[in-house]
């Protein structure tokens, strides 16, 4: 006779209660192994070099992988102890100065739907618009995670643009107030790990939970602690890139959120006119030489911001679209970069904006704008 398998359901942890040799066995099933668990064995023989997101002792898993769990224990009973928030019937013209595409009223739905999940949504697909849009369908409170800070302050700007609500911000030294009326909470783990009882005491009762760049924040082991403790029955995270080469990153993705629930890719943006082609180039350059015993920073010190002839190829591509008439954005990762081809264009005599996180939301956002029709 099989033995009894029961599954509870909650809103972040769910709980099997099984035969200890089961759950291993689920526990085996479920686990990735590290980038990199050969050196992180040789440091600490005492770790396997794989992530459990089953716990064998407690006999807990992230409920984000529920179905995963079902799928390897399909003869079980479920007690689903989750409670739905108060959902309004679907209104598409729920954001007042905009007509939100076919695409987005797509994932919308999905999502509304379903609950949890991944909106894997290209670049450009308009998510921030979906993620809004449905924050304002369910009741209560909105917690949305950011991972860096002009992120922080776009999306405060994108949510006051849209619904005319002003976020509180938990990030960049802001610890705002929550009252009654506050709908949005835009928060960036950094800030609210070092206070995290507190922030959960704050935003306890939120209905949903928003992963802006799921892939990047998420995935991320503090990122994904933080978010775990914020028990919104909503949860939904938003990434153009759903997979990476890290199986651990991508299945924490899934174990904070769900499995993917809706997909549209540049090509299908492109092919409904909502995005234009566009043509990659790879550009050769020589590296200086490097000897053994470098670590990543000074490789990438040397091989990326402080490489000359890197550095020229950029300046020429930059003067080349300057000379027939066309606006050039250059991105770079480090401040001390961005400061480096800022004065390189100068010293070319081109005209150069220069623009990183510090700046305000509103200096980037008009350079946003400058930069599109070529101001």
């Amino acid at each position: 006779m099989a033995p009894e398998i029961k599954i509870t359901v909650r809103n972040t942890v769910s709980k099997v209660e099984a035969p200890r040799h089961i759950i291993q066995i689920l526990d085996e099933e479920l686990m990735v192994e590290h980038p990199g668990a050969k050196y992180m064995r040789m440091r600490n023989p005492g770790m396997d070099g794989f992530w459990h997101p089953v716990s064998v002792a407690r006999g807990t898993f992230p409920t984000g992988l529920l179905n995963r769990v079902l799928k390897e224990l399909p003869i079980c009973q479920v007690i689903d102890e989750r409670v739905r928030p108060t959902v309004a019937p679907f209104n598409e013209n729920v954001l007042p100065d905009i007509t939100l595409a076919k695409h987005q009223k797509e994932a919308i739905l999905v999502a509304l739907e379903k609950g949890r999940g991944i909106l894997a949504m290209s670049v450009n697909a308009g998510k921030t618009e979906v993620a809004i849009s449905i924050a304002l369908h369910v009741s209560g409170k909105t917690v949305w995670m950011v991972h860096r800070k002009d992120l922080l302050y776009q999306v405060q700007e994108m949510i006051e643009r849209r619904c005319g609500s002003r976020a509180a911000l938990f990030g960049d030294g802001c610890w705002d107030d929550i009252t009654e009326n506050t709908k949005f909470i835009v928060a960036m783990p950094q800030t609210v790990k070092e206070k995290l009882e507190l922030f959960v005491d704050l935003v306890g009762d939120a209905n949903v939970l928003i992963i802006d760049e799921a892939h990047r924040g998420a995935a991320g082991k503090e990122f994904y602690k933080v978010c775990q403790s914020i028990p919104a029955y909503y949860r939904i995270g938003l990434s153009g890139t759903v997979d990476t080469e890290d199986a651990v990153r991508n299945l924490r993705i899934r174990a904070a959120t769900g499995e993917p629930i809706y997909t549209i890719k540049s090509p299908d943006l492109q092919a409904i006119g909502w995005s234009a082609p566009c043509k990659v180039i790879y550009h050769k350059t020589d590296n200086p030489p490097m000897f053994p015993g470098h670590n990543w920073d000074e490789a990438k010190k040397t091989l990326i911001v402080e490489n000359a002839e890197r550095n020229a190829e950029i300046v020429w591509l930059a003067m080349e679209a300057s000379k027939e008439g066309k606006p050039c954005l250059v991105i770079c990762d480090s401040l001390k970069h961005v400061r480096i081809i800022t004065e390189l264009l100068r010293g070319e005599g081109i005209r150069v904006r220069q623009l990183t996180g510090k700046h305000a939301a509103a200096t980037r956002i008009q350079a946003r704008k400058d930069l599109a029709c070529g101001a």
